[in-house]
């Protein structure tokens, strides 16, 4: 046997040596849900219809913004609607009484009509991008002190939704070894917070298929039940393949 050969089965050991698998890889817990929302117009508050730690639902309005003209809009705009229908159907009818009408006269009070819905559309839609709704489940965890009365501009953090029921854990691991992880792997996290260690058993949901050219790392996420919230979103901990028993 050369020394090439032993260097090479010396390194595999090494590879795929429980130690090995077992190396520890930093990195950042996040909450199932962390997400800051913001109007994608300015304005004034007009209603916080969400205090910061009551729970929200999925589409649940927590930030109003003063909308007087476009709900007067919306109201103008189905009155439109409305008015061209009606004049649609007595025109429609007029045609099949054998009135003085054309069908091509039918066809505009249609289109005039249909013209009229597309623009209540718009309106409605004006108007809801002034409520600023919940993107998931959770918890308004931050309101960034906004009060009633207060001007905000566009694209401004509002709102920080979270749920940390469940977990997920990122870590940057070297992609020139066989560090070991795919996706169902179980592994085991660890946690410090002040004195106190806080292990959890999660399972690898994802494994980036690419290396960073740059620094040579390759993104590795679990998941972890956290139903009794006692890993906190942003908690800095260390991850690794969780061992044979």
């Amino acid at each position: 046997m050369n020394r090439l050969t032993v260097t090479i089965g010396a390194l595999a050991l090494f590879l795929l040596s429980p130690l090995h698998a077992q190396e520890w890889h930093t990195g950042l817990c996040q909450g199932r849900v962390d997400a800051t929302l913001s109007f994608p117009v300015g304005g004034v508050i007009a209603q916080i219809l969400k205090k910061e730690g009551e729970p929200v639902r999925r589409d649940d309005v927590i930030l109003e913004l003063e909308s007087s003209l476009e709900s007067l809009e919306v109201a103008r705009q189905s009155l439109a609607v409305e008015a061209a229908q009606k004049d649609f159907e007595r025109t429609k009818k007029v045609l099949a009484n054998g009135g003085s009408v054309t069908q091509e006269e039918v066809e505009q009070k249609e289109a005039v009509w249909k013209i009229a819905q597309v623009e209540r559309q718009q309106a409605e839609e004006q108007l809801k991008r002034r409520q600023l709704r919940a993107s998931a489940d959770g918890i308004v965890d931050d309101l960034f002190d906004l009060e009633r009365g207060e001007a905000i501009a566009a694209n401004t953090p509002a709102a920080h939704v979270l749920d940390i029921t469940e977990c997920r854990f990122t870590a940057y691991v070297k992609g020139d070894i066989a560090h070991g992880f795919k996706k169902d792997s179980e592994v085991e996290i660890v946690f410090n917070s002040g004195d106190q260690q806080v292990t959890v058993t999660g399972k690898v949901e994802y494994v980036s298929k690419a290396v960073d050219a740059a620094s040579g790392l390759q993104e590795v996420r679990a998941v972890f039940d956290n139903k009794d919230e006692g890993v906190r979103s942003g908690w800095q901990g260390k991850m690794r393949l969780k061992p044979a028993k």
